[in-house]
């Protein structure tokens, strides 16, 4: 395996506080001396019949939304860059998510990508379950993927674990 030069991190909320896939890719970038890039999809649909009316064209609704997601991770990166990690932020419209992902992943030659559980840790019978984004970027990715699931940093972490989703 070559080692882990450069590490995506996939933001689901760029506006959380601490969100865990980065607080976790970071304490990774800093062991391994990775660059990180921070990548948020926006995967919103826009109405053009919305904006009638109101003065505003489709364009530029897409740059101020892009605009005000990038502040969001770069104040997230600011914290990161405290503690000598080399990061580096993106907000790109794209559809699906997890191909956006992947895409992202390979225009920025990424060695690792890191994403948040999105079925969440709410009172879900089968919350073990992957989420239909999680479940298809697992199966179709080319490059590791680290799905987190919890807030809880590595502490001596010992254990790798690879899955072949598609059983090949």
């Amino acid at each position: 395996m070559q080692p882990i030069r450069r590490i995506l991190v996939a933001v689901k909320d760029p506006a959380a506080r601490a969100p865990p896939s980065v607080n976790k890719a970071a304490q990774i970038a800093k062991g391994l001396h990775a660059q990180l890039t921070l990548f948020h999809d926006i995967a919103t649909p826009l109405y053009a019949e919305a904006l009638q009316g109101r003065g505003v064209d489709l364009p530029s609704l897409q740059r101020e939304v892009q605009t005000a997601r990038r502040e969001q991770l770069e104040k997230l990166a600011a914290r990161i860059r405290k503690h000598g990690v080399d990061v580096d932020v993106a907000a790109d419209w794209d559809f699906p998510p997890y191909e956006a992902i992947i895409r992202k992943a390979q225009r920025i030659s990424a060695d690792l990508v890191v994403v948040e559980n999105h079925q969440g840790s709410g009172r879900h019978p089968a919350r073990w379950l992957l989420a239909y984004t999680d479940w298809e970027l697992l199966r179709l990715c080319p490059i590791p993927v680290l799905l987190v699931k919890n807030r809880r940093l590595y502490h001596r972490p010992r254990i790798l674990a690879a899955v072949d989703p598609s059983h090949a």
